[in-house]
């Protein structure tokens, strides 16, 4: 609860409540005006993601809370090279300063991430560095 309740102090009010997916494309285009963002606030699934990618993205910032959906839209811009920022869980960490912007193959101390790299690996035969 502590850390649900900081979060939500250290978020504007007009956010809370909105799906990130649209709290993020916001804060793009704050960044970047020309920056074109497409949100695709959905259930991405490894049966799916190949759909949603058709697209034909320059770059997809992944905020998937679950393993294998996330795993399955890692190895599809992996083998279409397109460019991918992920991320890992934030459940109990409770100072923003703490993080950290590394390889997936360097994270520590973040259960998500290491249950991906094994899903990763038994999963598409690969490990993330790959």
């Amino acid at each position: 609860m502590r850390h649900q309740y900081q979060s939500a102090n250290s978020c504007p009010a007009r956010y809370v409540g909105l799906a990130k997916a649209e709290v993020m494309a916001e804060r793009i285009r704050q960044i970047n005006p020309e920056c074109r963002v497409t949100v695709v606030d959905d259930f991405v699934t490894p049966d799916n993601v190949a759909q949603y990618m058709s697209v034909g993205y320059s770059y997809v910032i992944d905020a998937i809370d679950s393993v294998r959906p996330k795993a399955a839209l890692i190895a599809y811009c992996r083998r279409n090279k397109i460019p991918l920022v992920t991320t890992g869980g934030a459940g109990g960490q409770i100072d923003p300063t703490q993080i950290q912007v590394t390889d997936l193959a360097k994270t520590i101390q973040d259960p998500l991430a290491a249950k991906l790299r094994e899903r990763l690996k038994s999963d598409f035969g690969r490990s993330e560095k790959q």
